[in-house]
């Protein structure tokens, strides 16, 4: 007879990132994880060794036991499957979505160009690589266009390039080397 307490497992989160993820392409794709990272102690992110040094490399160096360890990846997942939620329901059906960061720093820089009320505009630059794109803001959308709303924040995307951008997150990051916006997309070669 099996023993019901010992069958339970702990529910299982998705692996966003891992031990082995370097903690520059965390910090760069997963703008949450920097705090938690902070908050126990690692302030590798803006370290140059931060591009090659591994979440465990940089947790082992400063003092964490391998246990610690797992439980920091833990809650960097935990905080990332938690964020992508929020993300998708706030952006029901679209096909790019904005975090809370960029949708924030989009009104901020809307406001401030007496654009309040404009679409964000994907580009794809002429000649330019697959999963590649510029922004800027525009008033109207045209007939062959697709508009949608995520985080208050008007999309307007051409039809033709509608493939090539479904998935993307647009992301705005602010670290101690500057600051800017950032497209992830899984469509990029």
């Amino acid at each position: 007879m099996s023993n019901p307490v010992h069958a339970r497992k702990k529910p299982t989160v998705k692996q966003y990132v891992t031990k082995d993820s370097t903690i520059g392409e965390v910090a760069a794709k997963y703008r949450i994880a920097i705090g938690i990272m902070f908050s126990h102690g690692m302030h590798c992110v803006g370290c140059h060794a931060s591009e090659f040094e591994t979440i465990r490399q940089g947790a082992e160096a400063h003092g964490m036991k391998p246990t610690q360890i797992d439980a920091l990846i833990d809650e960097i997942n935990a905080a990332i499957a938690a964020d992508e939620k929020k993300m998708q329901e706030s952006c029901t059906g679209a096909p790019v979505k904005i975090t809370e960061a960029a949708g924030l720093q989009f009104a901020r820089i809307m406001d401030a160009e007496g654009k309040t009320g404009f679409g964000l505009r994907i580009i794809k630059p002429q000649g330019g690589p697959v999963g590649r794109f510029e922004m800027d803001f525009e008033q109207t959308a045209g007939k062959d266009d697709l508009e949608f709303d995520c985080r208050s924040i008007r999309i307007i995307v051409a039809n033709a390039i509608e493939p090539e951008v479904r998935g993307a997150v647009i992301d705005f990051h602010e670290t101690v080397q500057g600051a800017g916006f950032t497209i992830r997309n899984p469509n990029g070669k």
